[in-house]
């Protein structure tokens, strides 16, 4: 009975001792190194005359439990850095055109300085393919948009 009883705690421990540290939920770093470097690039707003540069601050994150956020620097055709006429906003969405959903939340942008744009709180429901949109609004109408696609 004693060596039953020592075999199943060396067992148990074993098992704890193996699952401590993080996990692969608490720790999505490597994806997000690997799919940053795919996202490396600007984005053209042809109608605006103007680039987007993204770059991911969390994420992206292929599962509703993590935000994903990213900054966005607007510049002109000389490389200036310039903020979107103020009849203008952004509006982000995430669609997920193999699954014909949108993401759990899209999240909300605001201006921080000239020209540089915060998108935080936007959620991927899962990994997959997704394409992140990135249209200019005057009021309710559509005046530019550009799309990054990525894979998570």
């Amino acid at each position: 009975m004693k060596l039953f009883v020592s075999l199943m705690t060396i067992i148990l421990l074993s098992v704890f001792v193996s699952s401590c540290g993080k996990s692969p939920q608490e720790d999505h770093s490597y994806e997000s190194q690997a799919i940053q470097e795919q996202l490396k690039g600007t984005m053209n707003l042809n109608k605006l005359d103007l680039n987007v540069e993204l770059t991911w601050l969390k994420g992206p994150f292929g599962d509703p439990a993590f935000e994903s956020s990213f900054l966005m620097i607007v510049r002109d055709n000389k490389g200036e850095i310039k903020s979107l006429d103020p009849k203008y906003h952004f509006y982000i969405n995430a669609w997920m055109p193999s699954m014909g959903h949108g993401s759990a939340y899209d999240g909300d942008t605001e201006q921080s300085s000239t020209g540089v744009y915060l998108h935080r709180d936007l959620y991927f429901n899962m990994p997959g393919d997704w394409e992140v949109y990135i249209d200019v609004y005057e009021g309710e109408e559509l005046i530019d948009s550009t799309k990054l696609r990525i894979d998570l």
